[in-house]
């Protein structure tokens, strides 16, 4: 900014410059104190017309081309500097043209149309080729050439506006609606339906990537899971083959779902895999930084690399963005928690547990399993007492909202656990019944609260034998007899 300010100035006091060295050193100081150091009146008008140049100067040099790679915001958005770029070279032909410098107008169009088709961007190519012809006097020829172009370039750009209109039609839809909505999931099968293959041919590699993109989002919502890993795989190849469309947003969104996707498969190391470079491609900045990072931990909970687990816990933990967001912010401390108790460090366990809160917003859902996990921690730290008193608590919890069957029967065997003096026998038909219920009944998934499996814990307490070995195994016992298609 110094030497963009720099470079306008020809003589006398650059008070722009000095304006921006007084914020730099006193960024407290008031108007009217900046205004006095200046032009020695706290009052003078020629500061806020100071201010309103210097504002100008600032927004002007957010659009300076010289070494785009080398800002930060490049490779997060690429394509916003190209846009940049493109409207610069369209401005630029225009006012060539207007001065009669018809050769140099010409020769930055040319530029930009081949720009444009390299960043698959066809409105900008649109426009510049209309530009050109109506440059192009007397010759029939070119004229022709351009006009052929042109509706071709205008019947890639009308297939792009329809799919880049179903996206955002999605995203509003998105944004308004519950995830779960039927709405949702019709909004992708109309668009799957009416689009047709002649259609397809026509569309720009960007229109290419939102249809992908639109395709991959309608497997994942019709639960057609083979169909869905094929598609996410096909938009990350596709992705990657044209750096033109790569942003680290784009490219981190379809490895989130592949990950997710796995991890619901119990495809472990896969989900590994994609959390991992998806981690490594969003800023820290970013929500789906996060995101990416809490995938990652299931996949290395389940897989049980409780060390690796635990490293990159501290690493989220510690993130800025973290604390601005209250539910992940817990989801990390419920993730903690798991690792500690899957160690056998009840104790620790027990004290990480103590930082959720807002999760137990969330009635029928987290606050369940959240209770469950309180007593089973509480009856590993032999701390009796508490364990009757979080039973009696969660009892009256259970009978205002408890509609999930599978923490319910296990709020029934914790209380027949009690009831016995929390003597663990399995020959027990009902403590028999109530093992293999859980052990058998599809309803567990990985996410999002019942990281430890009820039935797991049961059985490593009969049994006397390690937790996080035993449900590692058990997962993939669990997967190949359940596989998830």
């Amino acid at each position: 900014m110094k030497q963009y300010l720099t470079a306008f100035h020809n003589k006398g006091r650059n008070r722009q410059l000095e304006l921006i060295e007084l914020l730099l050193k006193h960024p407290d100081m008031e108007n009217g104190q900046l205004a006095k150091v200046l032009y020695k009146d706290q009052k003078a008008k020629a500061f806020i017309m100071l201010k309103k140049r210097l504002l100008e100067r600032m927004y002007e040099s957010l659009t300076l081309s010289v070494n785009f790679s080398y800002n930060p915001s490049y490779l997060e958005d690429p394509a916003a500097f190209e846009s940049i770029k493109l409207y610069k070279q369209l401005e630029y032909a225009q006012v060539l043209r207007q001065k009669g410098l018809y050769d140099l107008a010409e020769e930055v169009l040319e530029k930009c149309i081949q720009q444009a088709k390299s960043s698959s961007m066809p409105e900008f190519q649109l426009k510049a080729l209309l530009l050109r012809r109506s440059m192009s006097n007397g010759n029939n020829q070119e004229r022709q050439t351009l006009t052929d172009e042109i509706q071709q370039t205008l019947a890639q750009y009308v297939a792009d506006l329809k799919v880049v209109g179903k996206y955002e039609e999605y995203r509003t839809i998105l944004s308004t609606e519950d995830p779960m909505s039927d709405i949702l999931e019709e909004s992708l099968r109309s668009y799957v339906n009416d689009f047709s293959n002649t259609e397809l041919e026509d569309l720009s590699p960007r229109g290419t990537f939102f249809h992908l993109s639109l395709k991959s989002l309608h497997s994942l919502e019709s639960g057609n899971t083979p169909q869905a890993r094929i598609d996410l795989n096909a938009l990350i190849h596709f992705l990657e083959s044209h750096r033109g469309l790569q942003t680290q947003h784009r490219m981190a969104i379809p490895h989130i779902q592949l990950a997710n996707l796995e991890l619901t498969c119990g495809r472990f190391f896969d989900a590994r895999q994609a959390a991992s470079k998806a981690l490594a491609l969003v800023a820290p900045t970013r929500t789906n930084h996060l995101t990416a990072g809490i995938h990652e931990l299931h996949s290395l909970i389940f897989l049980n690399r409780l060390d690796d687990a635990e490293e990159l816990m501290l690493y989220l933990k510690a993130l800025e963005s973290t604390s601005l967001m209250p539910d992940k912010s817990d989801m990390l401390v419920y993730l903690c928690c798991c690792i500690w108790f899957l160690k056998g460090e009840p104790e620790q366990a027990r004290r990480e547990f103590l930082q959720i809160s807002h999760l137990y917003q969330y009635k029928a859902g987290w606050n369940l399993d959240l209770r469950i996990l309180e007593i089973m921690i509480l009856i590993d730290c032999e701390r009796i007492d508490q364990v009757f008193m979080k039973l009696d608590s969660m009892r009256k919890h259970v009978n205002r909202y408890g509609t999930r069957e599978r923490p319910i029967r296990m709020f029934k065997f914790l209380q027949q656990l009690a009831r016995t003096g929390f003597e663990l026998d399995l020959e027990n038909p009902s403590f028999q019944e109530s093992l293999v219920w859980l052990q058998n009944q599809p309803e567990w998934q990985y996410y999002p609260s019942e990281v430890i499996r009820y039935d797991c814990w049961i059985q490593s307490k009969s049994e006397q034998r390690p937790l996080a070995p035993l449900q590692h195994q058990t997962l993939q016992t669990w997967f190949e007899n359940h596989p998830v298609e």
